[in-house]
């Protein structure tokens, strides 16, 4: 068994036999509205710049409530050695927490929001955990495993978080990292001029799902019309693909509100959907100079992501003669 299965493995008994100790279980990888995307142990002189890059997921009011530190050379968690200031953040912003600001400046092109000469203080053997409220919520790293060897060492290199994976929360996950290699940055001056340059700023979140309900965008008849072919199919266009959920489609009489038939769509072989197309081909052919208007009840039809349409009653949606 090669050296990085072995250490893969034994992270695992241990994080197993830590479980069966304490009956608890870490925390997982979760949703945050902050979180650790990026760490840089440069190149120039005394091994500068080294920083930590963040993403803002969501609007956060008051930053204070987080902060981090460094688990150096394996020897544990020092626990929360910066705390960010009282400020407002956007989601989608990009926050740099370095050692120093004029280094980082000279290699990167702009200033690091924040400076701390401790926190993140690392040597690419290093851990970084993220705390709110005083709980870690996200880490990068083995904090009780010295870096140096490991498959995530990144000495004068850099590692970045992939994009669409969240937080580690206390466990650190090392497929949700992408890493430069050891001694990546060696020789180079800039970010933008260097062969593996850190892909800062790059980070994407997940796809946010989709909670926009499917509307629809005509009729067949339109409605109001007059004149219609008895043997028409009813057919409604949706603004996006739809399927069937359940519920009725039901055609009635104008005239007295009485049910001409009721399509029950989970089961009924009168009503079909192509892509955003429903189709409704009544049992019978509608009468000659009679008037009707359908109904849909509400979760009838919904989109792909299982958005229900709202659906709607009486007679004035759509009626026709």
């Amino acid at each position: 068994m090669n050296r990085k299965h072995t250490v893969l493995l034994f992270m695992s008994l241990v994080l197993a036999f830590t479980l069966f100790i304490t009956g608890s279980t870490p925390t997982q990888a979760a949703a945050t509205d902050l979180l650790i995307t990026g760490v840089v142990d440069g190149p120039l002189t005394g091994g500068i710049p080294k920083a930590v890059e963040f993403y803002v997921v969501n609007n956060i009011a008051d930053l204070s409530i987080y902060g981090f530190g460094s688990a150096n050379n394996g020897g544990g968690t020092d626990g929360e050695e910066f705390t960010f200031p009282a400020d407002a953040a956007t989601a989608g912003d990009f926050i740099y927490v370095a050692t120093e600001a004029v280094a980082f400046n000279d290699f990167f092109g702009f200033a690091p929001t924040y400076t701390d000469g401790t926190a993140p203080n690392i040597n690419g053997d290093d851990a970084i955990e993220l705390f709110e409220n005083g709980v870690v919520i996200d880490v990068f790293g083995d904090i009780n495993v010295d870096g140096t060897g490991q498959p995530w060492d990144y000495l004068d290199g850099w590692v970045y978080r992939v994009s669409g994976t969240e937080a580690d929360g206390s466990v650190f996950n090392l497929t949700n990292w992408t890493y430069s290699g050891i001694n990546a940055l060696d020789g180079e001056t800039t970010n933008a001029t260097a062969a593996i340059p850190f892909p800062i700023g790059t980070y994407t979140p997940p796809a946010a799902g989709d909670t926009t309900p499917p509307l629809i965008s005509s009729f067949t008849p339109a409605d109001d019309s007059v004149d219609v072919a008895v043997n028409s199919n009813l057919v409604i266009g949706f603004n996006e693909d739809v399927q069937f959920g359940s519920g009725n489609i039901t055609l009635h009489l104008s005239s007295d509100d009485s049910v001409v038939e009721a399509f029950d769509v989970a089961t009924s072989g009168q009503v079909s959907v192509s892509g955003s197309t429903v189709t409704i081909d009544p049992t019978s052919d509608l009468s000659n100079s009679t008037g009707y208007y359908v109904t849909i009840d509400n979760g009838a039809v919904e989109d792909l992501a299982g958005n229900p349409y709202q659906g709607f009653s009486g007679t004035g949606v759509w009626n026709f003669t």
